[in-house]
């Protein structure tokens, strides 16, 4: 046999991942070598010498084959050294489909967060945009007992992790809600049903609606009504 062999499925069982910010600021899930690197680091060329105006053309960059991607009950560990924070997700199930670094990208999977059983999906069509600091066309979707997320527009989940787009967000209880990420509400509260939808503007440090329908508790609040949430 005289030819060139390729791997393009990948299945991870029981993996663990353990992802660490160090007090530095340094991280060690970036690998700067390989082809992949490679291929992001002229990406991101390109798109540091295209005009903030022009949308950057990377239909010159090198592709590099990648394949399909399964984690079979995987588990994740994040500590972030700086400020202290740990998280883990257990039960990870997902599949992840990437050809290569020029064609679009796509992941589903379930996972378990905080006692809470999570449905995730993402995808976009410009995912070496993404990976090399650039924004470009992003769908997205979080659901659980506690809330559901859906999200489509643009995002840059490098440089400034920032989403701007239609976004929609429910919960069956807003306590419950609360609960999960650490803000308790007092005793007493009855307040239940939540939803809201609008133009969603969001950071590490901000979550925001504006034009915005909100809902709670079978009350309605219009657009011209709300500014933002």
């Amino acid at each position: 046999l005289v030819g060139r062999a390729e791997i393009s499925n990948f299945r991870f069982v029981r993996p663990r991942f353990n992802l660490r910010v160090y007090e530095d600021g340094s991280i060690n899930w970036s690998f700067p070598q390989g082809s992949v690197w490679n291929v992001l680091e002229e990406a991101r060329r390109i798109r540091e010498a295209t005009p903030g105006t022009q949308s950057a053309d990377l239909s010159s960059v090198s592709a590099v084959s990648l394949g399909w991607f399964q984690i079979i009950d995987g588990t994740l560990d994040y500590e972030n050294r700086r400020t202290g924070r740990r998280e883990t997700l257990t039960g990870i199930n997902g599949e992840m489909s990437w050809p290569d670094t020029r064609s679009a990208w796509s992941i589903r999977g379930n996972c378990i967060w905080r006692s809470e059983a999570f449905d995730f999906s993402a995808s976009s069509p410009s995912p070496l945009l993404v990976l090399s600091g650039g924004t470009a066309p992003v769908v997205a979707s979080l659901k659980s007992g506690a809330f559901d997320f859906s999200f489509e527009g643009d995002g840059n989940l490098i440089a400034d992790l920032h989403l701007t787009g239609n976004g929609k967000l429910a919960t069956p209880s807003l306590r419950r809600f609360a609960g999960l990420f650490g803000s308790a509400m007092p005793p007493g509260s009855a307040l239940a049903e939540f939803s809201v939808s609008g133009t969603l503007d969001t950071t590490p440090m901000k979550f925001a609606f504006t034009e915005a329908d909100v809902m709670l508790d079978g009350n309605l609040t219009l657009p011209d009504e709300a500014n933002g949430v």
